[in-house]
């Protein structure tokens, strides 16, 4: 009887313990943003990530079923390994990074993503739902980051050219200084007018309130297409540095950098019509006038002629219309500018030069200026008042001269005097020559000593401050600096990994040692960042012997090797203290 009852427990336990080695297997996903925020909602052609984690599996194949997620083009980021003792039980894990940007707007239920262990046994994630619409959606509260970086815009959907009023808010919960926001190039967006001072405001982001300085800039979409506004960056110094938002600084060592999230733009083609060709104004707009700076000129001279628009539009990238012009006179595009009045209209001047190519008098037409009406919808039409010209004959030439106006001749025997110096003026020039070259001496003699004492003083500073000069952090680094903005440039991947090496073996970091994760702590960053940072390591050292490299993989290494570089810099500088102490 007891040999029966501990053959039956010893069968529970097995069973128990089976059970449990199962459940542990797992395949798990997670949508986050690119600052591995986790999101509700994903905006539309902005890359987000999706991370999964792959638990206590023996296989080294990628999960399956990636192919089934027809709205998203997906690219493997890069991956990372973890071994955790959990109650004296061993549990490792696989992360696979992998960019995603969705084509399209909707609610997608995405399939299931799986992997077959050595033992055949698959093992399959549950089914996610991923919601695609105008702008990114955190499914937390934002917490301990007192300052934010965010861009609004007033359309989400446009038509190629029309103007797009963008909102760059820099969000703070407490005081700072020395703001300054990182220029960032845009494809197939021309960038118009930008605001050079900032607007107070507030606004939240959940329950966090925040006060904002905000910068409006216009921009405009020059293709058709899904367009995205790139992430921004502001550098600023925090009121008390223990109080870090964010590392992502790469020139300005010690300060705070915070950044935005990208935008999207749906950039669609104007309405076509048969009446109307090349149209490029879009708004709405108020009048046109059409004028000329005179009423009577000659064949061959050149007559401005003025067209002026006003309303409010994407004036600033409105291409100037074609003249109806009479037979016989021509003309030529000159120059166009535009002025923003008070009331918040826009007025655009747009120049040509008329000429006649023969004499008579010229009736011009009214002029036409055709846009597209977005509040209605429709194509409009413009007209100025006609005007009249008056050509006369051929303008005289200024080389030309008439009979009334002779010649002055000179004749052989006029005599030409020249008028000799007095005595008295000779001996005055000479003192004055005299004073002069003694007064010039004498400053001369000045500015030398003054020279030579500026001179001892700087080598004077110079060695006093030699000590001092050489723990100045950024100096430092400066070579190191300006060797990154050159790999960049060039786009070398293996220069900016060799110069990731040289820079943390300098200041005695390892690439992923428990040093640098250390620093990582010290600074309070996220737990998930020295993950995400090994994941980048991985992924620009596989790129130095990949022999085809994707523009858009090889875009966004760089991108994030400048947050990353700032980032180890801020590890160095911190690793350089601890050393002193």
């Amino acid at each position: 009887m007891v040999k029966k009852t501990g053959n039956l427990l010893f069968f529970l336990f097995l069973c128990v313990s089976t059970m449990h080695a199962l459940q542990d297997q797992a395949v798990r996903i997670q949508i986050s943003d690119l600052q591995n925020n986790r999101v509700n909602q994903v905006e539309v052609g902005v890359p987000f990530l999706v991370q999964v984690t792959i638990q206590n599996v023996d296989s080294d194949q990628q999960p399956q079923g990636f192919d089934a997620w027809t709205n998203f083009a997906i690219t493997l980021y890069g991956q990372s390994h973890a071994t955790r003792s959990i109650n004296g039980k061993l549990s490792q894990s696989v992360t696979l990074t992998y960019i995603a940007t969705p084509e399209q707007k909707g609610t997608f239920l995405c399939p299931a993503l799986s992997v077959t262990d050595s033992n055949g046994t698959v093992i399959s994630s549950d089914v996610i739902k991923i919601v695609v619409g105008d702008a990114v959606q955190v499914s937390h509260q934002i917490s301990k980051q007192p300052y934010v970086l965010q861009i609004d815009v007033d359309a989400c959907s446009v038509f190629v050219g029309q103007k797009v009023t963008a909102t760059l808010r820099f969000g703070y919960q407490e005081q700072f200084s020395d703001l300054r926001i990182t220029e960032t190039p845009m494809q197939n967006i021309y960038r118009g007018y930008v605001s050079q001072e900032a607007v107070s405001g507030k606004f939240k982001i959940g329950a966090q309130e925040y006060s904002s300085q905000d910068f409006m800039m216009e921009l405009y979409p020059e293709k058709v297409g899904m367009l995205v506004i790139p992430a921004f960056q502001a550098s600023f110094a925090p009121q008390r540095s223990q109080s870090i938002a964010s590392m992502f600084s790469i020139v300005m060592g010690g300060g705070n950098v915070v950044q935005s999230q990208p935008r999207s733009l749906e950039v669609k083609a104007l309405p076509e019509n048969t009446e109307f060709k090349n149209v490029t104004a879009i708004g709405q707009f108020e009048s046109v006038e059409f004028k000329l700076s005179t009423q009577h000129a000659a064949v061959g001279e050149g007559v401005v002629a003025k067209m002026i628009v006003v309303g409010d539009g994407n004036l600033e990238v409105v291409k100037a219309p074609e003249l109806e012009m009479p037979q016989g006179l021509h003309y030529y595009e000159g120059n166009s500018n535009v002025t923003r009045e008070k009331n918040g209209t826009f007025k655009k001047e747009f120049e040509w030069i008329v000429q006649a190519e023969h004499a008579d008098s010229f009736e011009i037409s009214a002029q036409k200026f055709v846009y597209f009406d977005l509040k209605d919808q429709v194509y409009k039409v413009l007209k100025s008042a006609p005007c009249k010209i008056v050509m006369n004959g051929h303008a005289k030439k200024a080389t030309q001269m008439t009979e009334s106006e002779p010649l002055t001749k000179i004749s052989e025997n006029t005599e030409i005097k020249k008028e000799q110096p007095k005595a008295e003026s000779v001996v005055q020039s000479w003192f004055d020559y005299v004073k002069m070259t003694d007064a010039f001496s004498s400053n001369m003699m000045t500015w030398f000593i003054k020279l030579l004492i500026g001179v001892i003083a700087l080598l004077a500073i110079v060695l006093l401050s030699r000590r001092y000069l050489s723990d100045l952090f950024f100096l430092e680094t400066l070579k190191f600096r300006w060797q990154f903005l050159a790999y960049c440039k060039n786009k070398d991947i293996h220069g900016v990994y060799r110069l990731f090496e040289i820079v943390m073996q300098k200041y005695g970091l390892s690439m992923q040692g428990q040093d640098l994760q250390q620093c990582f702590i010290d600074l309070k960053m996220p737990d998930e960042a020295f993950e995400n940072w090994k994941n980048f390591v991985t992924m620009i050292w596989e790129m130095n012997f990949a022999k085809d490299r994707a523009s858009d993989q090889t875009e966004l290494a760089f991108s994030l090797a400048k947050q990353w570089f700032a980032i180890i810099l801020s590890c160095c500088k911190l690793q350089k203290k601890k050393l002193r102490l």
